[in-house]
């Protein structure tokens, strides 16, 4: 694992309750971080701060939140406990998301630009919302570059988490194919470049998306 010094920083990780998130909250704590973990499952959210305080020295730098990040309410509080118990916030990883696959038409409304750069049919509508996420880190990093605020955005590819298994498992030959590095990648691997983003080693990097992806993006095999 990178390990940084991230010593009286202060991070929020949404969906830290499980697979990349829980990499990233873990990676953080290892490096010193205070970690605010939220999640929307609640019994999930309790499991994985049970396991984390079963180290000692981590349990006062660790807060746990019960937040449904598509709730204004639930984020200003997620952010008033943050404060009140941290004192302050220096990172923040938008992490929390789901997978949707539904054909186009058969919603009732939908509305944005289907501008991914690989997808599948089928999965119009969640391919368009990743494209909108690299458009607004650009507009975010070019905005908030004056505050001294840097925003990047990280593209994982088939990362063996709890959420894509049943979908890895099934597909697991076809997924593979698309990837030159034969394997998929791990929630660590992403979160070790979610530290590296996050730390002073990248401190003229803004508005960047990096793939973390074994090479999927690269050429149709």
């Amino acid at each position: 694992m990178l390990c940084l010094d991230f010593s009286n920083k202060t991070v929020i990780v949404t969906g830290g309750a499980s697979g990349i998130g829980l990499a990233t909250a873990k990676a953080f704590l290892s490096c010193g971080a205070n970690v605010v973990i939220c999640d929307r499952r609640k019994s999930v959210l309790e499991e994985a701060i049970r396991d984390i305080k079963k180290d000692v020295k981590s349990r006062e730098r660790i807060l746990a939140v019960h937040c449904d990040m598509s709730r204004e309410k639930d984020v200003s509080v997620l952010v008033n406990k943050t404060l009140k118990k941290f004192s302050g916030l220096d990172i923040f990883v938008n992490n929390a998301g789901t997978w949707i696959h539904t054909p186009v038409l058969s919603l009732k409304e939908h509305t944005g630009s289907f501008a991914a750069r690989m997808s599948r049919l089928g999965s119009g509508l969640y391919a368009a919302a990743k494209s909108g996420v690299e458009q607004f880190t650009r507009i975010s990093a070019a905005e908030l570059a004056s505050k001294n605020i840097r925003v990047n955005c990280i593209i994982p590819g088939v990362i063996q988490t709890p959420m894509a298994k049943a979908s890895q498992d099934k597909n697991k030959k076809e997924l593979l194919r698309s990837i030159p590095m034969g394997r998929f990648g791990t929630p660590l691997e992403v979160a070790n470049t979610v530290l590296f983003l996050a730390s002073d080693l990248a401190q003229y990097i803004t508005g960047a998306s990096l793939e973390v992806t074994g090479g999927k993006y690269t050429a149709q095999l």
